[in-house]
């Protein structure tokens, strides 16, 4: 690690580790926010969802 020459608060660095691999080819859809184990968890503590009670 060596000060940097343009601004003295700043250090250069050499980094050590290899790139990290390439992300995955983007998917189709909206992403996933909550998987099956959350879902069922959810339902263990608040029970399971009530059925849409829209008036006609």
């Amino acid at each position: 690690m060596h000060r940097c020459w343009r601004a003295g608060q700043l250090f250069d660095v050499e980094v050590l580790l290899p790139a990290p691999r390439a992300a995955e080819p983007p998917r189709s859809g909206p992403a996933q926010v909550a998987t099956d184990a959350y879902r069922a968890n959810w339902e263990a503590i608040f029970g399971p969802r009530e059925e849409n009670k829209l008036v006609d």
